[in-house]
């Protein structure tokens, strides 16, 4: 059900790649910004206050939204989700035999599946839940 090892690299490639993308139009837009700036301050030694000002904003926006970029980019890298395993909890009723195993499709709490291996009585479906995998 889950992905295997070559669907994972992939997809860790995909994200490797993209943030390098990411952080490559965002070091543009910087360098975009400083120039901006500067092109401002030659505007204004050279006597246009108007230009000066269009470029000094353009070159402060820039720079601006490449900060506020990075830092959303760098939240979202550090808030990625812990997977987790889903599990199914299994009894029996008469003599309360207890198991867990992986979770399968078309599982339900109180769902009567395979026979009990010391009582051979159906044995009930009683939780279904998820457990965080531990970092090794």
């Amino acid at each position: 059900m889950g992905l295997d090892n070559n669907q994972k690299t992939k997809t860790s490639k995909n994200i490797v790649s993209s943030t390098l993308l990411y952080y490559i139009f965002l070091a543009g837009m910087f360098i975009i910004g400083v120039y901006f700036l500067y092109d401002a301050t030659l505007a204004y030694n050279a006597g246009d206050v108007e230009g000066a000002g269009f470029s000094s904003i353009l070159g402060i926006v820039g720079i601006g939204m490449s900060i506020y970029m990075l830092t959303m980019l760098r939240k979202r890298i550090s808030t990625k989700k812990i997977p987790k395993k889903v599990v199914t909890t299994i009894e029996c009723k008469k003599c309360s035999l207890k198991k867990i195993r992986p979770f399968m499709t078309g599982d339900y709490v109180l769902k009567n599946i395979e026979n009990c291996v010391k009582c051979d009585e159906p044995m009930l479906i009683t939780g279904i839940y998820t457990e965080k995998l531990v970092k090794s």
